[in-house]
């Protein structure tokens, strides 16, 4: 994420809830260097929560301005053992120097054949300023046939689930 770096939660910092809203701060460091929080439901070893199939979704407001790059995505992360490919769907990618739109994108990364991964990607155009100026709901259903993105209990996009996701 260019000069960005997840860092270890700490008091106050880059997790805090207050009236049952979770916030995700996005800070400069000492060093100049952006530092922000990741949510994940495994940790590096795969130990967490994990679901093939279902309804997954985040109700947030988008930090504005060039620099940031918010993202709800999900990743199936296979174990270490396994050969399997791995699949991103990356719900909203949504890059601050372009207020007027988001991406969502569907991944496969096999797993020992880096240059054979594919993506499909849909920039989805929003008025200027939308993201940021209020919350907004961003969801994806993910099933045996499709993978369909929303925006505020919209469909904005919906594409074949690849066979790497279907045949585990």
């Amino acid at each position: 994420f260019g000069d960005a770096r997840f860092v270890d939660p700490a008091p106050g910092f880059p997790f805090s809830v207050k009236d049952g809203k979770c916030r995700i701060e996005l800070r400069r460091s000492a060093g100049s260097h952006w530092e922000s929080g990741l949510l994940a439901s495994v940790d590096p070893k795969g130990r967490g929560f994990s679901q093939r199939y279902g309804y997954f979704e985040v109700r947030a407001r988008m930090p504005a301005g060039p620099g940031v790059w918010p993202a709800f995505w999900l990743d199936s992360m296979p174990p270490a053992n396994s050969n399997d490919a791995s699949l991103e769907v990356d719900v909203i990618e949504q890059y601050g120097r372009f207020p007027s739109a988001y991406n969502s994108t569907v991944t496969v990364w096999p797993k020992h054949d880096p240059a054979r991964h594919r993506s499909s990607m849909k920039i989805n155009s929003v008025p200027a300023g939308l993201l940021s100026s209020g919350f907004h709901t961003y969801g994806v259903m993910v099933d045996p046939t499709w993978i369909t993105f929303y925006l505020d209990d919209g469909e904005r996009w919906r594409l074949p689930t690849p066979a790497e996701h279907r045949d585990k």
